[in-house]
């Protein structure tokens, strides 16, 4: 940890010092006419911390067409500063359809930026713990990049990251630890938001961002005046170069006192003494303007500054005010960008292949695309050195470097998080977590996030990301530490989800999923990766070539019923997927060919033409799951089925899962109750075909 002190003065060009002040007074003024228009503009949560404008500028101004910003929905100054009109802003400001950054569906100031010769801005985060994940992922991301000259510029990027200055989030930490350990080009910008009312300073937590910094070696650290456009100006500008110089991560705290922000309810909020003589809405505007006389700005001039940006603004309210609402036939588009793996390709059994396990097989497939694609990165929780992978991870270490397969340890935040950071970037990331139950709350949290990011952002910004869950219950002392994710996962839109049943699709989804654009959730199930038992015999396979890939959203028929039992009536059709495919090939063996099993391989995009394909043949439905049943996928699938199809049953759709129990434990002969099984298959195909 060290300290770099920053000039209270420098000599600023009186250009730059001119246009701070339009733009200062220019955030002024759309303040003031939002506030005078709030039953207009009110409708939406439009506001922002008034207090801030000096340092926002100050960042806006000095960032460059090959940076990286992830702002904070306050960071109205920072948008003008870099270029964007308040016409622009004003239509963010009213959900309107021409909102060049989200098309009326994000808040305000959440810009999803991505346009030639600005910098970049993803689709943001409201929390700052999730915020300083993505701009550390895309600090991550563009050392890589940079260091494997991947990067299509030749200058040196940072990244700027806004944040707030209480330090109660540990997604801050796994970030900060990540971002000094690979010394990355970021800086965390915490506004130190001291109010002008006293009494509310007891919101901040009991150490501000300066002191947190300080207990993280190897963190620089930098304090400025955020209300004095000048200091603020010269300290971003000694942090900038600092950054630059791979002097890795680097905090500012600017203090700069609040004197409005806007509540959960979307109003403004005035705090302490809002006279203009002593307070002012920003005392930074007051300052500046003081600054600007002192070095001989004719007052007369400001005037007409004033005057100019006044009429300007009205003028960009009234036109935006009279733009068009947002087609409601465009609600929706852009939950998914479009992938180019769309058809089956390559062999799948390579030529004098064995047979591999699933976990081989992801290993085989991981190791063909960080073979063809520099800009692939994998990383995963450090493992034991006597633990399953191990050894296939050191060797991938060791072929590929420490650079691009990284063990981490308990940061599961950081490496579901960072995908978006580093998406936005280029790079495209492989995440394994070790524990999928384990990590259920960082896991849809984080998911959700990634998966709103293309819908948000109007398909600016889809997030590619390969993330591995392990799930599933198996007969091991651990089994308890494993989890079912099938249905949380599938309660969030924007994200597809993979489940395969061996080693073949293992490969051929592993890798269909790293070419599509869109985040991808592999569900992997443990109980299958030794295939230990004759019953799981069949989820080793002979291995696929390289270039064998299995689009998304295809089915797979594992076994068919004879012809003639369905023309009798007498076939059952059992979807399932996972391990639930081995308990009903072992269930169906007696069963004299009346059973047509259907694996289902991706449950979102779901093959559902292939499914109500199938239920018309059979007219009787099994649906095969290992999740507990309540309010499941199963439950959901059979639901849907039963109203698109039910002319077409002759029997009550019947669902076998797990008993819906808070917990599996580990007792082998409790745990052989509470879960499905071939016996319990069985039985249920029999009272189908019995009915």
């Amino acid at each position: 940890m060290s300290t770099i002190v920053a000039k209270n003065r420098s000599q600023i060009s009186r250009r730059i010092l001119t246009k701070a002040y339009r733009l200062m007074f220019t955030v002024e003024t759309m303040t003031s006419i939002c506030e005078d228009n709030k039953e207009i503009s009110g409708k939406y949560i439009h506001g922002a911390y008034h207090g801030q404008e000096a340092i926002l500028l100050a960042v806006g101004l000095q960032l460059e067409p090959h940076d990286f910003g992830s702002f904070h929905d306050g960071d109205v100054a920072t948008m003008l500063a870099l270029g964007i009109t308040p016409h622009e802003l004003m239509l963010q400001i009213l959900g309107k359809a021409g909102d060049p950054f989200s098309g009326g569906r994000a808040y305000y100031c959440y810009p999803s930026l991505k346009r030639a010769e600005f910098p970049t801005v993803p689709c943001q985060s409201r929390l700052t713990g999730m915020r300083t994940i993505q701009g550390t992922g895309m600090a991550h991301a563009i050392a890589y990049m940079e260091q494997q000259k991947l990067r299509k510029t030749d200058k040196t990027s940072i990244v700027i990251c806004s944040m707030g200055d209480e330090m109660k989030d540990n997604m801050i930490a796994e970030a900060w630890h990540v971002a000094i350990s690979r010394k990355l080009p970021i800086i965390y910008l915490a506004l130190n938001n001291h109010h002008v009312s006293p009494d509310l300073n007891e919101r901040l937590g009991a150490m501000d961002a300066y002191e947190y910094a300080g207990r993280f070696k190897g963190m620089k650290r930098m304090k400025v005046d955020g209300s004095d456009f000048v200091s603020a100006y010269e300290g971003i500008k000694k942090a900038m170069a600092a950054v630059r110089k791979d002097m890795g991560p680097l905090l500012i705290q600017a203090k700069c006192p609040s004197f409005s922000y806007v509540d959960s309810t979307g109003n403004t909020q005035h705090i302490g003494d809002r006279n203009l003589k002593s307070h002012n809405r920003s005392a930074s505007l007051f300052r500046l303007r003081d600054h600007l006389l002192a070095i001989g700005a004719p007052e007369s001039s400001i005037m007409e500054i004033e005057s100019a940006v006044k009429d300007y603004v009205q003028k960009a309210f009234q036109q935006a005010l009279n733009m068009a609402e947002p087609d409601l036939g465009t609600a929706r588009l852009h939950e998914f960008v479009e992938t180019p793996v769309k058809e089956g390709q390559g062999k799948k059994r390579r030529r004098a292949s064995s047979k591999v396990t699933m976990a081989q097989a992801a290993s085989s497939a991981i190791n063909e695309i960080l073979g063809k694609h520099p800009e692939a990165l994998f990383y995963y929780q450090d493992v034991r050195e006597e633990s399953d992978g191990a050894a296939e991870k050191a060797e991938m270490k060791k072929r590929f470097g420490k650079h691009r397969v990284l063990g981490m340890p308990e940061l599961d935040a950081y490496m579901i998080g960072s995908t978006t950071g580093m998406s936005a970037v280029g790079a495209k990331p492989i995440v394994e977590v070790q524990s999928g139950g384990g990590h259920q709350n960082h896991l849809s949290r984080w998911v959700e996030e990634i998966g709103s990011s293309c819908y948000l952002s109007m398909g600016q910004f889809p997030v590619q990301a390969l993330i591995r869950v392990p799930v599933g219950n198996y007969e091991d002392e651990k089994s308890y530490s494993f989890g079912h994710l099938d249905s949380a996962l599938l309660n969030i839109k924007g994200v597809k989800v993979v489940y395969p049943s061996n080693a073949a699709d293992m490969k051929g989804l592993m890798k269909a999923a790293f070419y599509d654009p869109n985040p991808v959730v592999i569900l992997e199930n443990k109980g299958l990766y030794k295939a230990k038992t004759t019953e799981i015999n069949g989820s080793m396979s002979f291995e696929p070539d390289d270039g064998y890939m299995i689009p998304l959203g295809l089915s797979n028929k594992i076994l068919e019923a004879e012809k003639k039992k369905t023309q009798e009536g007498n076939s059952v059709l059992i979807i399932t997927y996972g391990m639930g495919v081995h308990w009903a090939k072992a269930a169906c063996q007696p069963m004299g060919g009346q059973v047509t099993i259907l694996d289902l391989r991706t449950l979102s995009p779901l093959d559902w033409e292939t499914i109500k394909k199938e239920v018309k043949i059979h007219s009787k439905v099994l649906i095969l799951t290992e999740e507990p049943l309540l309010n499941s996928f199963g439950e959901s699938l059979a639901g849907r089925i039963a109203g698109e199809c039910f002319q077409f049953l002759d029997a009550p759709i019947q669902i076998v899962g797990a008993e819906s129990l808070p917990a599996i434990v580990m007792n082998v002969n409790l745990k052989s109750v509470m879960l499905p099984s071939s016996d319990r298959v069985g039985e249920a195909l029999s009272e189908l075909l019995a009915y």
